[in-house]
């Protein structure tokens, strides 16, 4: 078997393989609402609701399926390498991915909890970032984003207050976070 065709052979397993998952994440019956009642994983949504273990999975799963059928499509069409457009949508696909094994991998519930509280905290910061960078240009743009500031500010708040209420140092709980890398290098 020539090279190319080595290629194309794996192209095609990874593509069924993609649709399979994306056949499995969409539709109205799937998703993190479906979650066991009396499942582990249900106990682990019920510490912070508004951000719940299953739903960090379920991101991650989503996130991985819709970047890598886009790579897989987008070179399918084109017939091109894009070498730093396909890195960045691949890696957003692994880490995608690698975020659902590393948040459900741990045993232990505190573990699942503390990780999925993370990627909470992380998502939070960042928005406050983006905000932070606007700049408004009325005074009611200002306060508008004053006050997202401030409301992303008592959520962080409030995933603190949940790492520590089950147990994590009230110095690390405020200062969870979700790095990149390290996800990826534990999910392995």
């Amino acid at each position: 078997m020539s090279e190319h065709a080595s290629w194309e052979a794996r192209l095609g397993r990874m593509k069924s393989a993609v649709e399979l998952w994306a056949q499995r994440t969409s539709g109205d019956d799937n998703g993190p609402a479906r979650v066991e009642p009396a499942s582990s994983l249900a106990g682990d949504n019920k510490l912070f609701p508004d951000h719940p273990v299953s739903s960090v999975a379920w991101h991650g799963l989503i996130t991985a399926v819709e970047h890598l059928d886009f790579a897989l499509t987008a070179l399918a069409k084109t017939q091109t390498l894009y070498p730093a457009a396909y890195f960045t949508t691949l890696r957003a696909g692994l880490l995608g991915a690698a975020q659902a094994v590393w948040v459900l991998d741990p045993h232990g519930r505190k573990e699942r909890q503390t990780r999925a509280l993370a990627a909470a905290a992380t998502n939070y910061t960042e928005q406050r970032k983006a905000i932070g960078a606007l700049s408004p240009t009325t005074p009611e743009q200002a306060a508008e984003l004053s006050a997202l500031r401030d409301k992303l500010s008592n959520r962080l708040n409030e995933v603190a207050g949940a790492a520590e209420s089950i147990g994590c140092d009230p110095a690390k709980a405020r200062k969870l976070s979700l790095v990149a890398t390290d996800v990826i290098k534990k999910a392995r």
